[in-house]
């Protein structure tokens, strides 16, 4: 690679102890649910990330100003819970917000204006597994919030040496944001939609 290239293996592990995750417990006499958090007792993940950034030129001179990076992670998690703790519907699980792989990538153009404005237009896209949104309890499964394409566009000016600015749009694709019920309750579920939220 160039100086201006990148390329990059990595493993990495973590031993949480009592995380914190977000959980689901019955609303007092309402019949429904409300979020509340608690403490596991420990949690141990591990995975491995690679990440690029090549230089579009090598392939064409005419593509000297573009770049594309990609940066991607696996994740292994799992969580031990208290002893104390026996209204989780499925306790052999994930962490709750980990996901168990992700994807960042970026297309980026830069250009200058004059010696003293440099530009940098970027094309940023990621994506993420499905993950626990909520720990299950009370013979429900967990919520699982669903993989969310998310595109932006970013325009970063350097203007002198004291001046920077930007533009973006965000959510360009503006895909559906949505929360499911898991498929493994111990309650009978009469509903055939388990989606408990989705917007644009």
């Amino acid at each position: 690679p160039t100086a201006k290239e990148l390329f990059v293996v990595g493993a990495f592990s973590k031993f949480i102890q009592n995380p914190i995750e977000r959980v689901f417990i019955p609303s007092a006499g309402s019949g429904g649910q409300i979020i509340s958090y608690d403490n596991s007792k420990k949690a141990v993940l591990f995975g491995a990330e690679i990440e690029f950034l090549f230089q579009l030129e090598k392939i064409s001179k005419s593509l000297q100003d573009l770049s594309f990076g990609l940066n991607t992670t696996l994740m292994y998690s799992k969580v031990t819970i208290n002893k104390t703790n026996t209204t989780e519907t499925n306790p052999n699980r994930r962490l709750q917000g980990a996901s168990p792989w992700l994807i960042n990538a970026d297309l980026k153009y830069d250009f200058d204006f004059s010696s003293n404005w440099n530009n940098t237009v970027s094309l940023v896209y990621n994506v993420y597994g499905k993950r626990i949104f909520a720990v299950g309890t009370n013979g429900l499964d967990h919520y699982y919030e669903q993989p969310f394409n998310k595109l932006d566009l970013v325009w970063s000016n350097k203007i002198g040496k004291k001046w920077d600015a930007k533009f973006s749009v965000d959510n360009i694709l503006n895909p559906k944001y949505s929360i499911k019920l898991g498929e493994d309750s111990k309650l009978p579920i009469t509903e055939s939609d388990l989606t408990v939220k989705d917007f644009t």
